[in-house]
């Protein structure tokens, strides 16, 4: 999946998740980038809080995240910049 809003590139991937979920962004400034995965009722199930690289903020980031706990079925991905929520 990938999304380009506001500037903002959001790639995840693979779709479906067996265990990892690898998500590429690009961000304009260095303030962390909060990642969550909610249920389709709106519970989130996981955060993150991601620190953005030093002076790469034009560069593709990338966060690798452990979903093997998780339950089978359709979640919603939430990735937050500076305090605006994108989802996928």
């Amino acid at each position: 999946m990938t999304n380009v809003l506001d500037g903002k590139v959001i790639q995840a991937y693979p779709n479906p998740v067996r265990d990892i979920l690898s998500i590429q962004y690009r961000t304009s400034t260095n303030d962390p980038v909060n990642i969550s995965i909610l249920e389709l009722s709106g519970v989130r199930v996981f955060t993150i809080e991601v620190e953005v690289v030093q002076d790469v903020s034009r560069r593709l980031q990338e966060t690798e995240l452990d979903l093997s706990t998780l339950l089978k079925g359709i979640y919603i991905l939430e990735v937050v910049f500076d305090g605006i929520p994108y989802y996928l």
